[in-house]
């Protein structure tokens, strides 16, 4: 493991070379001669997003109590516990918490009174049920007769993500070209992929396996020479994965959708349009952080999602079933993987990542 430097002030973690001005993101303490030197052809990472937490944030006891249900179950309770052996489980939770205040604080709901009510009577909570599979999924609601909103992301989630940081980690400290990461990508997206068949019906799911995960990161650095990375490394862009990720859902509930007139048995066209505002909706937090690293988780989460869908596509071709892009309710995710990269063309292009370079990757996705 590679050691991860501190500030000397604060104590909080400073991952290289992620950060591009002199202080430390959270106390202002000068950090002159611990940052390390970008290549010149890459321009440097900017400063951490993670701070302090509000008081309100979730405590440990919190995490434990609102992990949900699963608990309750025995195959849960295994499928966690095998987790918990392979993935720094407790760490994701509480980042996820503190995703979660990240986004409720961000400029651009902190500037807009309406916004900010509807977030700070909004709960956020972690599904650890499986129910065979821990599904890639979340959501936000008003349940019924409250006067809160909530949002709920499974855990599997926060494991796929975690996953797909680790290797996007790798490739923003130019161990790799951006070819590469996606291919790279594209082959844990592969892991997630299952086929269901239930009465002559073929289903596609998205379900994360612990153990299968594990394997896959660690036969990816041994066989690409990528030495081993901390939790804490990856931990700021994490955060910013899972940040982007809730943003989607807070836009739901700060826009109106979640708990409006027909929410849950609207018209297809009226779900996709609100899907869309949504995503926009989530351009606008991401950006208001005025942090690039912001800009690649929020690209990275959708790289993943656009992934899962080619494949599930093409695995419902090889079957030869008829289908449409997209879900019912939902755009289809090469738009809206598209849409994202036109809202940070400039940043993403310094990269490597273009929009000809996607268009090339997601027709090379298919089953294998």
């Amino acid at each position: 493991m590679k050691d991860v430097k501190k500030c000397p002030k604060c104590g909080e973690p400073l991952v290289q070379p992620l950060f591009r001005n002199k202080k430390c993101p959270i106390c202002g303490a000068s950090l002159q001669g611990e940052s390390k030197s970008a290549d010149a052809s890459r321009k440097s990472r900017p400063l951490s997003p993670s701070k302090k937490v509000k008081a309100q944030s979730a405590t440990q006891e919190d995490i434990d109590v609102e992990s949900g249900e699963g608990d309750e179950n025995p195959e849960d309770m295994k499928r966690l516990d095998e987790a918990s052996q392979v993935f720094e489980l407790q760490k994701m939770m509480e980042d996820a918490y503190k995703a979660f205040e990240l986004a409720r604080d961000s400029p651009h709901i902190g500037s807009n009174p309406e916004y900010r009510k509807k977030s700070d009577i909004t709960n956020f909570e972690i599904d650890t049920s499986s129910d065979g599979a821990w599904d890639v999924n979340a959501g936000a609601c008003k349940p019924f007769s409250s006067n809160s909103y909530e949002i709920e992301v499974n855990i599997g989630t926060l494991l796929a993500l975690y996953c797909c940081s680790r290797i996007h980690y790798h490739f923003l400290m130019q161990e790799m070209p951006a070819s590469e990461y996606l291919d790279h990508l594209k082959d844990f997206a592969l892991l997630l992929v299952q086929m269901v068949e239930n009465d002559d019906e073929i289903q596609i799911q998205f379900a994360f396996d612990p153990l299968s995960a594990s394997e896959f990161l660690q036969e990816f650095e041994e066989s690409n020479n990528l030495s081993p990375v901390s939790y804490e490394e990856t931990r700021d862009l994490l955060l910013t994965y899972y940040c982007s990720f809730i943003a989607h859902e807070m836009g739901h509930i700060c826009l109106g959708h979640a708990g409006g007139p027909g929410y849950r048995g609207q018209r297809e066209t009226i779900s996709r349009n609100q899907e869309r505002e949504a995503d926009i909706f989530e351009s606008s937090v991401v950006t208001s952080f005025n942090n690039i690293l912001f800009i690649m988780g929020r690209i990275g989460a959708d790289l993943l999602i656009a992934s899962l869908e080619r494949i599930g596509r093409s695995i419902l071709l090889d079957e030869g079933k008829e289908i449409e892009r997209g879900h019912s309710t939902h755009p289809d995710s090469e738009e809206r993987l598209f849409n994202a990269i036109r809202d940070h063309r400039n940043d993403l292009e310094k990269d490597g990542i273009t929009m000809e370079l996607i268009a090339e990757w997601l027709n090379s996705i298919k089953r294998e």
